[in-house]
C-alpha cells in the first residue's frame, strides 16, 4: 500500500509541475504549482490568496504548500547528490 501512495505522490507532483511549467511559463520546473505558491506568497495579496486558496484545497495538511516546497527542494537536491556520487 506503500508503494501506491508514493507512485501517487511522484506522479501528482510531476504533473503539478507540469502544469506549471506549461501554464504559467514557469522557468524553474522544479517547483510544482504549491511549491511556487509558498515560495511567492508574501509578494502581492493576489499570490498570498492563491497560497491561501491552495492551502484550503488540501485542508487535511496543516500547509499544503509549505510541505510540498520543502518535498520540492529534498526531491531536487537528492538528484544533485546523486549526480555527484555518479561523477565520483
Amino acid at each position: 500500500m506503500k508503494a501506491v501512495f508514493d507512485w501517487m505522490l511522484t506522479v501528482g507532483s510531476a504533473l503539478s509541475q507540469l502544469a506549471y511549467a506549461v501554464f504559467a511559463n514557469s522557468r524553474n520546473s522544479n517547483l510544482s504549482i504549491s511549491g511556487e505558491a509558498y515560495y511567492h506568497r508574501n509578494e502581492s495579496r493576489l499570490r498570498y490568496a492563491w497560497y491561501k486558496f491552495i492551502n484550503m484545497l488540501f485542508f487535511m495538511q496543516p500547509d499544503h504548500c509549505k510541505w510540498a516546497y520543502d518535498n520540492d527542494l529534498k526531491f531536487a537536491q537528492w538528484y544533485i547528490d546523486r549526480d555527484r556520487r555518479s561523477r565520483l
